[in-house]
């Protein structure tokens, strides 16, 4: 992967949690939450490969003899803090670690949500909305019904998908639920 192509998958990260972010602080419904988490499903193995290589870039960084000079860092309550560049390379691993544990946890249970649902009638609408890319308008052409019943019958499974992923209100979504209940 060229650096160039790095920086455009991380823009791209940064672009989309920013914009989950947004949206969590707008207290998004577990519908929104779910249909997010579906949609970037597809980009998951991408984020962590990405991680990944990031963490190996860092350690690679780390075994290269260096003068290990002190860099400041702003620490929770705004106060400045100077602390070697080795222990900030190691507070990165160890931030992106807890990610892709995040996102794999995730992943796994996206997995097994849309396992329980595969038999449905209607799934084919989620496959090719989300991971072929298709529009609610080709999606009815392909199965010769609207456009509003698609959407619909879309928004039906992912309001069944999203009772089972956030079974409480949406006043207490957690982050990552370990469990899927059946």
């Amino acid at each position: 992967m060229t650096k160039e192509e790095i920086v455009k998958v991380v823009q791209t990260t940064v672009q989309e949690l920013q914009r989950v972010k947004f949206s969590q602080n707008k207290k998004s419904s577990p519908f929104q939450i779910t249909e997010i988490y579906i949609s970037q499903y597809k980009n998951m193995d991408e984020s962590i490969q990405l991680k990944l290589d990031t963490i190996d870039e860092l350690r690679n960084e780390a075994a290269t003899p260096k003068i290990n000079r002190l860099v400041p860092d702003i620490v929770q309550g705004g106060t400045v803090e100077n602390i070697s560049q080795l222990e900030k390379r190691e507070e990165v691993i160890n931030h992106l670690l807890k990610e892709i544990e995040e996102i794999t946890v995730l992943k796994l249970q996206i997995e097994k949500l849309m396992d329980k649902f595969k038999d449905r009638e209607d799934f084919r609408i989620i496959k090719e909305k989300y991971f072929n890319d298709k529009t609610n308008e080709e999606i009815g052409d392909m199965l010769n019904i609207d456009e509003s019943t698609v959407r619909r019958r879309k928004n039906k499974i992912i309001n069944d998908m999203s009772k089972i992923l956030f079974p409480l209100s949406a006043e207490s979504v957690p982050k990552v639920r370990l469990e899927i209940s059946e």
